[in-house]
């Protein structure tokens, strides 16, 4: 599966997806690295591909408490 994220924000974030790995792309759909955690620059759209094949419930957020708190983060589901 592939995730587009889009940062329109002035702020840095760290997005992590518990449960699978991040297959990063540069802007032609190439592989770069795998990650646990997909850096968000400002002013930044970065797409990965994830194997969504760990079944069950998951968090996705900033790893910024203040982003947490301030409510970015949401729960994902793997469902066959």
């Amino acid at each position: 599966m592939r995730i587009v994220l889009v940062n329109d924000t002035m702020m840095q974030h760290p997005i992590h997806l518990h449960g699978v790995w991040s297959d990063l792309e540069d802007a032609q759909g190439q592989f770069q690295v795998r990650k646990h955690t997909i850096d968000m620059p400002p002013g930044t759209r970065r797409s990965y591909r994830v194997r969504a094949d760990a079944l069950g419930r998951w968090a996705d957020h900033s790893h910024l408490l203040y982003h947490m708190e301030a409510g970015m983060k949401r729960e994902v589901r793997i469902e066959e």
